[in-house]
């Protein structure tokens, strides 16, 4: 298959309410679309850095992908792609491709190949498949409000409920024990400090709120070395985010108290880098759930497509779909009864709102 046409379209969609990200307020999502065709057939990537939370600008990304045009249309490309096992690194790996930006390529190139051989990216990617994925119901607003909010998202039907947490300590267990109090047992509970805690401050917390109220602490220390401190001190496990960034997986399975890793393919840097990492983790026993940052309903319809081929039907990150005023896809993405239904949706242009786009000129 040679790749002939590569445009780029670029996207901003309004918020219903504005996404805090590291004390800056976003109040719109901006990001890229990735068109690659192959004669008839089109394959199309998100490209979304997060400000504030990527490395990466929009200027970069675009910057980088005038360069990369002539690359991807230069040959065929390589064979058994979809395999994920080191294709994409042997065929771009030289040129340093930013985290989003190969996560968008890889979904471009995924989808093409899928819509050439008529099936889902799932089942182009994985034996074990999902149809339905179960979704980390998102509590978010007010305080005062996220009690009312955790009873509602079990009454829709979600098994796991995600907080975050990190602002004052003793308000912080006040409103766990709540939400515990008020889910009664019938969600899990996930915790994300995103690395606000020092040992004493995470040691605390824990052990106010205690491992029934919890099932996972997402990235309670601001120094992840004290991770097996923390774990020995509470017993309760750890999920890893951020921490990812800095470190390898020999590194993580070396980490007493680390019982889940949370994989953003637009920060891991792609599909197949993001697909080491369930493998890795699988082998040693380490749970892996996809999540979002805030892509468009096309990037997310794929990290759905990728969850779905988990051989364990955890709880994804992904409920982030209703924060959007207007999405990409005409056909939402529908969560009922805590999870997002995937089965048989295949990415075409027909799928995809293109007045939502303004074309961007590659050099």
């Amino acid at each position: 298959m040679k790749i002939d046409i590569v445009k780029l379209y670029s996207y901003e969609l309004k918020l219903l309410r504005p996404i805090v990200v590291k004390g800056h307020q976003v109040l719109s999502r901006t990001g890229y679309v990735l068109e690659l065709g192959a004669g008839p057939a089109r394959g199309y990537g998100e490209i979304s850095p997060l400000e504030g939370f990527s490395s990466e600008s929009m200027t970069s990304v675009r910057d980088q992908l005038g360069q990369l045009r002539h690359v991807l249309m230069a040959d065929h490309m390589p064979d058994h792609l979809e395999r994920l096992e080191g294709g994409f690194h042997d065929w771009l790996g030289n040129f340093s491709l930013l985290p989003s930006v190969a996560f968008g390529i890889e979904m471009a190139i995924l989808n093409l190949i899928a819509g050439g051989r008529d099936v889902t990216l799932t089942e182009l990617l994985a034996d074990t498949r999902h149809t339905h994925i179960p979704i980390n119901g998102l509590l978010q607003g007010e305080p005062a409000l996220l009690i009312e909010q955790a009873r509602q998202l079990v009454a829709e039907g979600f098994t796991a409920i995600k907080l975050k947490v990190g602002r004052s300590l003793e308000d912080d267990i006040r409103l766990v024990k709540g939400i515990s109090q008020a889910i009664d047992g019938h969600a899990l509970l996930h915790l994300d400090a995103n690395q606000a805690w020092s040992l004493d401050e995470a040691v605390y917390f824990g052990n106010e709120v205690g491992l029934a109220a919890v099932d996972y602490i997402e990235e309670p220390l601001a120094s992840h070395p004290d991770i097996p401190e923390f774990f020995r001190r509470t017993t309760i496990p750890v999920a890893l985010d951020e921490t990812l960034r800095v470190v390898s997986f020999n590194d993580v399975k070396k980490m007493e108290g680390v019982d889940v890793i949370v994989l953003k393919p637009s920060i891991i840097g792609g599909i197949e880098k993001t697909w080491d990492w369930v493998r890795d983790a699988k082998a040693q026993g380490i749970n892996t759930l996809i999540s979002s940052i805030f892509e468009s309903s096309l990037g997310l319809l794929c990290l759905a497509n990728l969850a779905g081929c988990s051989f364990r039907n955890n709880a994804a990150g992904l409920d982030t779909g209703k924060w959007f005023e207007s999405d990409l896809l005409r056909e939402p993405l529908e969560i009922q009864r805590g999870k997002m239904e995937i089965g048989g949706r295949r990415m075409t242009a027909a799928d995809i709102n293109f007045d939502l786009l303004t074309e961007v000129p590659l050099s």
